[in-house]
């Protein structure tokens, strides 16, 4: 059976092929977080599919060799309808919407499928992550909620790609010759090589364009200290612009025990000199104004002007990403345990339970949620 039309349906298209991602290569951050959907779902197929107008091409897959399928034959058309809730096909034999879809009658014998819309920056439902299995089964609680963390997170990344890609194609006037700023970082899981050129006449234009960036971008002359500091980087550490300007970066960011380490590697780096090579990526935990750790994911690159070296950062914000891996990591620690656990709030009541605790109580875990567990 044919899916419906989303009633958004010309809005959704555009948001999907303004995002250029259509027929582009794999990348290592997709593929690792479907891979991540494989192991904890415990299936031999997952995908990230994205439905266009007549098909649906995925941008990842694990377990399976088609890179699209007619729109006409794709379960994640059904799931971008309802796309606040995971859609979950225990049997497809027994759902009249597959019974005679060929997905399910020939290869890859689809029987048990599971997608969780992936939601666009505008709230459109671009496609899913899905995980596909050969025989009937359903996905513990654990596994639900993993499976729409990761999708969350998956959009978090096609909306990161969106935007740097803007930022590459507004800075392409500023490209010259004599000047030439090379950016290396990997965000979430993704790689950046971006080339931004600050032609004197358009330092403003560069500027505004570099303030709207979505990473912390930081610059600083060769003794370390602040000659740029964009708004983002106002938001992570809690310092203006004004304040962090000609301040020691790190005197500023960094706690007293890593000063030396650090003044040593960026002298190291300084010794190599303004080379194409020249960057390096680490992640640290940084002091923000208010005292409270922050951890971030540096690129640091060293590039050369007027004969001068200096050093240019992207700085990105690890608390939520750190913040969905540990989600992800409890969730399959739950799943996985012979134990019965329970997870409750403040208040004692469940939050959420495993599949063992559903099978000692004969509950379900809706059921359970929400309960106070009797000692």
């Amino acid at each position: 059976m044919t899916a419906d039309i989303p009633s958004d349906e010309v809005s959704r298209l555009d948001a999907l092929r303004e995002l250029n991602i259509l027929d582009t290569e794999s990348e290592k951050e997709f593929d690792e977080l479907t891979a991540l959907a494989v192991h904890i779902c415990l299936a031999p197929i997952a995908l990230i599919s994205l439905i266009d107008e007549h098909r649906q091409w995925f941008k990842s897959k694990v377990g399976l060799d088609l890179t699209e399928t007619s729109r006409d034959i794709a379960f994640c058309a059904h799931a971008i309808l309802q796309p606040t809730s995971l859609m979950e096909v225990p049997d497809t034999q027994l759902d009249k919407r597959f019974l005679d879809n060929p997905l399910v009658l020939e290869s890859p014998h689809i029987r048990f499928y599971a997608g969780a819309p992936l939601i666009g920056i505008d709230g459109y439902a671009l496609g899913t992550l899905c995980v596909i299995d050969h025989v009937p089964r359903t996905l513990s609680e654990a596994q639900r909620t993993a499976l729409t963390v990761l999708s969350r997170a998956i959009a978090q990344q096609i909306e990161l790609g969106r935007r740097l890609r803007r930022v590459k194609s507004s800075t392409g006037v500023l490209l010259t010759q004599n000047s030439r700023l090379e950016a290396q970082l990997e965000i979430g899981a993704a790689n950046l090589k971006d080339e931004v050129v600050m032609h004197n006449e358009s330092e403003l234009l560069s500027r505004q364009i570099l303030d709207r960036a979505l990473d912390g971008v930081i610059n600083l002359d060769k003794q370390g200290r602040v000659t740029y500091w964009n708004s983002e980087a106002e938001r992570i550490f809690g310092y203006s612009s004004d304040y962090a300007h000609s301040r020691d970066i790190i005197e500023l960011l960094l706690p007293t025990h890593q000063h030396e380490v650090i003044r040593q590697l960026m002298e190291q780096f300084l010794v190599v000199g303004a080379d194409e090579n020249n960057h390096h990526r680490f992640e640290i935990n940084a002091v923000r104004k208010d005292g409270c750790k922050v951890p971030v994911e540096i690129a640091l690159i060293v590039l050369q002007r007027d004969g001068e070296c200096f050093f240019n950062c992207f700085v990105r914000d690890l608390t939520e990403h750190n913040k969905n891996i540990e989600e992800l990591r409890i969730s399959a620690i739950t799943f996985n345990s012979q134990d019965a656990i329970i997870i409750t709030d403040a208040d004692l009541r469940t939050l959420r339970v495993n599949q063992r605790v559903v099978d000692i109580t004969g509950y379900s875990s809706a059921d359970l949620i929400g309960l106070r567990p009797s000692l």
